[in-house]
């Protein structure tokens, strides 16, 4: 639902007061509803049903995919088909749709055993990938969007990044491009070498444009994530950028030299396809 708007700094609410509970309530188009205390308000909301047999195998991490949506109703059925193909599967899927205006209710609706969402009123996407943050119940977050594809070695990918002795609160991994050929078709082109600065420099080369921080190769520690108050509702631009710089100054960052999204400018809008697969290395 409509929640009041981050102070700048604040922490995200990551409690699980009332986000899955669902009450007695008015219907909306024969859709049962929860009641928001926030707004006073009621929103269209569907019970969450999860599949059985998600938890990880031993020494993989609880990854929570959290996914806001906006009038993307198609794009965002094969995403989460992608996603959903994904082994091993994530600890969940999480899918806020930000007051679509399109058949994108219809579209969640079909994925309602397998999927957790909730519909609200529109209030941005940074807003809605918090409130997704606020009640995931994984240990790591990973940020897709609706117009993403994954490969189903991705879980596996991120995973390396884990294993070593220190500890670690995100992991980055590189991003290859869709180039238009003579027919006007798109292509992944993906560079022999994976270039991905060390943690470390990794400042230098985001002010460089070098490194371009984009949230969708990036695996971040869901308590990390809490502390630094999550996106900034106040920004409908850059907000990857301005959440980049404030992760590096607070956590220590992992490279995995997989190329895990391809990305174009196609007009309209960006469409980045996630290929984090451990046959690309």
């Amino acid at each position: 639902g409509s929640r009041p708007p981050l102070r700048r700094g604040a922490a995200v609410d990551c409690g699980l007061a009332h986000a899955l509970e669902v009450v007695a309530a008015p219907s909306v188009d024969g859709r049962r509803c929860r009641y928001e205390p926030y707004s006073g308000a009621f929103f269209p909301v569907w019970k969450i049903v999860m599949k059985e047999g998600n938890a990880m195998s031993a020494g993989l991490p609880r990854i929570s995919v959290v996914m806001s949506t906006f009038n993307r109703a198609d794009m965002l059925r094969k995403s989460l088909n992608s996603i959903l193909a994904l082994s091993p599967p994530p600890w969940e899927i999480i899918v806020i749709d930000d007051g679509s205006l399109d058949h994108t209710a219809a579209v969640l609706a079909e994925f309602a055993s397998r999927v957790r969402f909730e519909c609200r009123a529109n209030g941005g996407k940074s807003s809605a990938v918090n409130r997704g943050v606020a009640i995931a119940t994984g240990d790591w977050i990973w940020i897709c969007d609706d117009d993403d594809e994954v490969l189903p070695g991705a879980i596996s990918v991120f995973s390396k990044g884990l294993k070593g002795p220190e500890k670690v609160d995100f992991v980055y991994t590189g991003m290859g491009h869709l180039i238009r050929d003579a027919g006007g078709d798109y292509r992944p082109v993906f560079p022999k070498t994976v270039h991905l600065p060390a943690p470390e420099t990794l400042e230098v080369n985001l002010f460089a444009g070098r490194w371009i921080p984009y949230l969708q190769p990036v695996l971040i520690r869901r308590d990390v994530y809490c502390a630094l108050g999550g996106l900034r509702e106040d920004l409908r631009r850059v907000e990857d950028e301005d959440f980049a710089l404030r992760l590096l100054h607070r956590g220590r960052g992992q490279p995995v030299g997989v190329y895990a999204v391809i990305g174009f400018k196609d007009g309209s809008h960006d469409f980045e396809v996630m290929t984090a697969d451990p046959s690309r290395e």
